[in-house]
């Protein structure tokens, strides 16, 4: 309220000379009617600086009050950011460890799987050759793993047929058969 003063000081000055004793012989006195006309002046002008710094300070609240609601908005909306954020990594790493479950548990389903593949082909390759008296499990069989398991049958005169098989396609063909996979292949 210091610039009303000032301002009131102003107005007295120019209408009435105050501080100014060099001219106060000189001007003639103020009547009453000027008086009375000056104090609704000042006061005219009071109301209106008093107006104008309400409306200021109604301008500054309403700007304070709607950065408020900016900086309020602003905070919830980073929050439901980070929340939504959070939520996704979540879900990621979820669905993540469960591919990566699920992966380690057909591995270990393949490897458990290979390994009783792998004991039934020893198991019967030890067993065909101890039943077939030396002869190796794969031309006993025709195969490993996937081989039917089957006595050995031997001819009337006590050859062995796999053997006698072999030796007759060799002659004949000159095909050695490999016992590996049931194919022929050309001799070397």
């Amino acid at each position: 309220m210091d610039h009303i003063k000032r301002l009131e000081q102003q107005i007295n000055h120019l209408f009435m000379g105050e501080g100014d004793t060099s001219r106060m012989d000189a001007r003639p006195s103020v009547s009453e009617e000027t008086n009375g006309k000056m104090e609704k002046f000042t006061k005219r002008i009071k109301e209106m600086v008093t107006k104008i710094d309400g409306k200021i300070t109604s301008w500054k609240e309403e700007e304070d009050a709607r950065n408020e609601r900016i900086l309020t908005s602003m905070e919830s909306f980073q929050k439901k950011m980070e929340e939504k954020i959070e939520n996704s990594l979540k879900n990621i790493n979820q669905q993540v460890q469960e591919k990566v479950d699920q992966n380690a548990k057909q591995f270990r389903t393949l490897m458990e799987e290979s390994f009783i593949k792998t004991e039934d082909c020893l198991t019967n390759a030890v067993a065909s050759y101890l039943h077939n008296g030396g002869e190796t499990a794969d031309t006993a069989t025709g195969g490993c793993a996937d081989a039917p398991r089957r006595r050995c049958r031997r001819d009337e005169d006590g050859a062995h047929p796999t053997k006698e098989r072999s030796r007759k396609q060799d002659v004949n063909t000159g095909r050695a058969w490999t016992g590996i996979d049931n194919t022929l292949q050309e001799k070397p």
